[in-house]
């Protein structure tokens, strides 16, 4: 990769000049209440969620996984070696890291919507003022673009909940999951009326991993209330 005077170009040097100028302008006081409406919403959704949901989802939950003969083995070693308080906690925790994604995903969605704009219009102000738009993209092109990777991360999150039983997997899985998302739809949301489609394509081809890496950064920053 190299810039426009044909000098190559260190991606990760990039990627940490980019963090850093993004944990600066987490600062502003525009983009902190920009930041607000998504974290009320998230405050209020889970706050309804566990006051009317809470004990059927659990129950539901607990049906699920009586109903896979994998974690009814599991089930059954942890009462043979004593662990009987993990197993009732188990259907709990298990809801609380199914609901936490969704809810972060949602957020994701409506940062997407209603902050990048603001906030790419921001930047541009203080950094690229000589920036041009080259395209404008339709806003329905960029809904389907966020629905159809929010559906791809929503079914991955199912297929793979058999393996959250593993410690391990539990912590990783669901992060990677929605950092994923996270650089799939701030990615082309950010440069939705900057970039033509070829070069929106071509950026995204190119700093693939970057951009992912980026995205799975802010994953686990977002899984660390679940982690709490």
């Amino acid at each position: 990769m190299t810039d426009t005077a044909g000098k190559p170009v260190n991606q990760t040097a990039l990627m940490l000049e980019s963090g850093l100028r993004a944990l600066m302008y987490c600062l502003h006081p525009r983009v902190i209440y920009l930041s607000l409406l998504p974290l009320l919403l998230a405050g209020v959704t889970l706050a309804c969620l566990s006051y009317w949901g809470w004990e059927a989802g659990v129950a539901g939950v607990r049906d699920v996984l009586a109903s896979w003969d994998l974690t009814q083995t599991m089930l059954d070693w942890m009462d043979r070696a004593g662990l009987s308080m993990l197993r009732v906690a188990l259907a709990p925790l298990l809801l609380m890291l199914l609901v936490v994604p969704l809810v972060i995903i949602a957020c994701l969605l409506l940062v997407g919507a209603f902050m990048t704009p603001s906030i790419v219009k921001l930047i541009r102000r203080g950094r690229f003022a000589s920036l041009q738009s080259a395209y404008s993209t339709p806003w329905w092109q960029s809904l389907i673009w966020s629905l159809a990777a929010t559906l791809v991360a929503l079914l991955v999150l199912v297929l793979s909940l058999p393996l959250w039983l593993i410690p391990f997997l539990a912590v990783v899985l669901p992060p990677l999951i929605w950092g994923w998302l996270t650089y799939r739809v701030m990615a082309y949301d950010t440069l939705a009326d900057l970039a033509t489609p070829a070069e929106r394509d071509a950026l995204l081809r190119d700093h693939r991993r970057t951009l992912l890496v980026m995205g799975v950064v802010c994953g686990y920053l977002g899984a660390a209330p679940t982690a709490l």
